[in-house]
């Protein structure tokens, strides 16, 4: 095992990515826009009341969507989805508006594990992230066994 030192951001990135983690697409939609972006930094908060966190970039478009609406949708996604993380991990604006088109956002995105629809509670500093926490209205969850979820390990999205 070799130490790094914390100012090594590069190799702190590669050491991360070494926890697995499932995938989800963060969406939102204001008046103006309909837009998502891939996220791993995402996990269940509490039960009493049902609150979740996501983490994203402070420069992110959703993020201001987010703001604008006060709520936002989690789709976690399938080993189906792995086409999709990818796109929505990209900064390419048109290729996702031109995808969330034929998708509905009041509707699952197709192939998800499980669609949470929350509302946001809390927006907090995170250094050049958001922490945002948000609190689940309603969700969805697919009962097809068959489905197994995307992994992200290693900058890869795996199956299960």
């Amino acid at each position: 095992m070799q130490k790094y030192n914390s100012n090594d951001i590069s190799e702190f990135r590669k050491t991360v990515s070494l926890f697995s983690t499932g995938i989800t697409i963060v969406r939102a939609q204001s008046d103006k826009l309909y837009t998502g972006l891939t996220a791993n930094s995402f996990t269940s908060v509490s039960l009493e009341p049902l609150l979740i966190l996501v983490c994203l970039k402070n420069q992110a478009q959703t993020l201001e969507v987010i703001r604008d609406s006060q709520e936002f949708k989690v789709d976690i996604l399938s080993d189906k989805q792995s086409d999709l993380a990818w796109l929505f991990s990209k900064s390419d604006r048109q290729h996702k508006a031109e995808y969330l088109k034929g998708c509905p956002y009041d509707k699952p995105l197709l192939s998800s594990l499980v669609s949470l629809e929350c509302s946001l509670k809390h927006d907090y500093s995170g250094g050049d992230h958001r922490i945002l926490v948000g609190q689940v209205e309603s969700f969805y969850r697919d009962n097809d066994d068959n489905l197994k979820p995307a992994i992200y390990f290693n900058s890869n999205i795996l199956p299960l």
